[in-house]
Parts: structure tokens; sequence; C-alpha cells
């Protein structure tokens, strides 16, 4: 069956993005707990990364994420969620999004890991996982 070009050489299945968005909050999670909170906070951009990336599917109506999207850009991939302008309009969760994608990946990779305290793996935590603030309620009531 050929495919269009948008998803030529496509390698990223939804439903493997998904379970990999599940196991990175996971990780986040777990790394959050065990108070190793710079790795936390590089996973947890991640996790709104494969978000993102499951919702273009879904706006696209494809199985497979495009290769065009194989970005790390989270500002660029909001746009092709079809979801910018309500997350937008929701200030809480508009804020903790512009938050998480001002954290470049480069950023987070290499700095040292003792700048990042506790306090603000919590913050990274309500951005995620808050019922009232958090992306990823958000992202999954959007995404059912």
């Amino acid at each position: 069956m050929a495919r269009d070009n948008l998803s030529r050489e496509a390698e990223a299945q939804f439903g493997d993005l998904w379970a990999t968005f599940e196991e990175r909050l996971f990780d986040f999670r777990a790394l959050r707990d065990a108070r190793r909170y710079s790795g936390a906070v590089y996973i947890g951009r991640y996790v709104v990364e494969l978000l993102l990336k499951c919702a273009i599917c879904r706006h696209l109506k494809k199985t497979e994420l495009p290769v065009i999207f194989h970005s790390h850009d989270l500002d660029k991939l909001i746009y092709f969620t079809g979801l910018e302008d309500e997350l937008k309009a929701d200030a809480e969760r508009r804020n903790g999004f512009e938050q998480i994608s001002g954290h470049q990946i480069s950023d987070l990779r290499y700095q040292n890991p003792s700048k990042v305290t506790e306090a603000n793996c919590q913050e990274w935590d309500t951005w995620l996982n808050d019922p009232a603030k958090g992306l990823v309620p958000w992202f999954r009531e959007k995404l059912k």
C-alpha cells in the first residue's frame, strides 16, 4: 500500500508513541521519587514531546507519525496538533507549556544536575500532572 508523502519513511506508530509516553511518565515519577530531579526534569520534557506527537497523529488521522514531525521543538509541534488555540485559551496550562518548552533539550541534557532542586522538580510535576493545571490530564482528555 503506497503512503502519501507526509508519511513516507514514518516509523513511529501511534500505539508505540503512546506506550512510550506512559513509560516516560512512569520514569519521571520514579526519578522524582528517587530524588533524581535533573533526570526527572529531562524526562518530563520528553513526556510533553510524546504527547504532542500523539496529538499530531490524531489531528492528521494518521496511525504513524509522519517523519516530518521527528523534531524536539515543542513550539513547532504544538502548532500541528490542532490544539494550540485551546491551549492558549487555558492560562494555567499555557503557562506550564511555555515553561516546559522554554527549556531546550540541550540545556537539560548538559546542565549540572545539582542545579535542579526538589522545588524545580515539583514545578515540573505540577505542569505535567496537576489535575487542574497539568498537561498530561489535559492531553489525555483531548486524545480520548
